[in-house]
């Protein structure tokens, strides 16, 4: 699928196409999806989350620690459980949960 590189809304739809592979265990076509948002904006932080959690499940966990190293740097704030209260909300708690698992693999701290 092409998209318009000046559509403003690219990064929402290459976020919900990104989401939804991962949700549906594609992680690689997650992760291209992904890497095309980190590619317009490196400081896209929702990306950074999907783009840490999909690399722990290709294990491509060097990958995953730059990521949230990245993601602290802006957001020294965010935790596991922050991101998954949120992610229970918005995903569901099946979800939210193998995502938390990967983020804590991938080094987000806990609390």
């Amino acid at each position: 699928m092409r998209l318009s590189p000046l559509d403003p809304l690219h990064r929402v739809f290459a976020m919900g196409m990104s989401l939804a592979h991962d949700a549906a265990g594609r992680y690689e076509k997650a992760l291209d999806w992904v890497e095309q948002i980190l590619h317009a904006e490196p400081d896209y932080m929702t990306a950074l989350l999907v783009k840490a959690a999909v690399c722990v499940h290709l294990d491509r966990i060097e990958d995953a620690r730059a990521a949230v190293r990245q993601l602290l740097e802006a957001q020294p704030w965010r935790t596991v459980a922050r991101t998954q209260r949120l992610l229970t909300r918005t995903s569901g708690p099946e979800l939210a949960a193998r995502s938390a698992d990967a983020l804590r693999k991938a080094g987000l701290p806990d609390e």
